[in-house]
């Protein structure tokens, strides 16, 4: 479930090997595959990865979903569309984070208001040996002082991760760090948190939103992963180009999380029935789980 509300994502997906407005959104935990605020954000729980939300702010995991062109890709049924129209309604938003049935069905996604929430979350988590991903959920910021506000939360849970002893990684969306605005202002932010997460020993995933940032945010991550090597990147399987992003993207290695694709995108832009598009995660799984020097995450529903 989506919220326009900010917060952390928890992302529960890999086990732990033996020894013109601001969306932030809630903190989640995520299933097998993913890795891997001292605000009152609300925290999400996604398979692999968790989230935190902010003061009434809202965001939304995975990115907007609004229209035809920007929401979900994964087989858009007529069913599906309903429940993404749904979802963007205030009165159903309304529904989900003010009353108390909607919140408690949110929290089965949503980790915590605090990072202090998040980080226990996280450390519940581990506990089961599962790895977590904290991920401050929102997109399409449009101010840069929203953007520099994103990233310094980010900062700050990186902070508490390495303080704490989390085995967390943190999960960003560039149009939350001023891509939107100006791509030089995310560029800047990914450069300090990639630094970040290197001072606390740990990694930063940059999530993939709609097509038309597609583009801009590989461009991004190449540039970070080739001057940091601690970043990993999401693909989506039901995009066209997906196959050519791979095999450019597989000689930088780092983690490439493959997922099926969280926005309703033009036929030109993307795969449009579920069949397709599970075949063609299937043919980039074969490409992914081989390579060398990559880790695979593998964000299944």
């Amino acid at each position: 479930i989506d919220y326009k509300q900010p917060h952390f994502l928890v992302d529960r997906s890999r086990r732990r090997p033996p020894p013109h407005r601001d969306r932030t959104g809630p903190l989640r935990a995520a299933g097998p595959g993913d890795v891997s605020r001292r605000h009152h954000r609300r925290r999400h729980a996604r398979p692999g990865g968790a989230g935190l939300s902010g003061p009434r702010r809202r965001r939304r995991a995975g990115g907007r979903r609004t229209s035809p062109r920007a929401g979900r890709a994964g087989g858009v049924s007529a069913f599906t569309r309903a429940v993404v129209a749904a979802t963007a309604a205030s009165p159903v938003e309304k529904l989900i984070t003010e009353t108390r049935a909607g919140r408690a069905l949110a929290e089965r996604f949503v980790a915590g208001d605090t990072v202090e929430a998040g980080i226990e979350a996280a450390r519940r988590l581990n506990a089961q040996r599962l790895l977590v991903s904290l991920d401050l959920l929102g997109e399409e910021v449009h101010d840069r002082a929203g953007a520099e506000r994103a990233a310094d939360e980010y900062v700050a849970t990186l902070q508490a991760i390495a303080s704490e002893g989390i085995s967390a990684n943190i999960s960003i969306k560039l149009t939350q760090l001023g891509l939107a605005i100006k791509p030089d202002l995310a560029e800047a932010a990914v450069d300090r948190l990639a630094r970040a997460a290197a001072g606390a020993g740990t990694t930063v995933t940059i999530d993939m939103e709609g097509s038309a940032y597609t583009e801009a945010t590989i461009r991004i991550y190449e540039k970070a992963q080739a001057q940091h090597g601690n970043l990993g990147i999401a693909l989506q399987a039901a995009l066209h180009r997906t196959p050519d992003d791979l095999e450019r993207l597989l000689p930088l290695g780092g983690h490439i999380r493959l997922v099926k694709g969280a926005y309703v995108e033009p036929p030109s832009v993307a795969l449009q029935t579920d069949r397709a598009i599970v075949d063609a995660f299937v043919r980039l799984l074969t490409v992914i789980m081989p390579a060398s020097g990559v880790r695979p995450v593998i964000a299944t529903t």
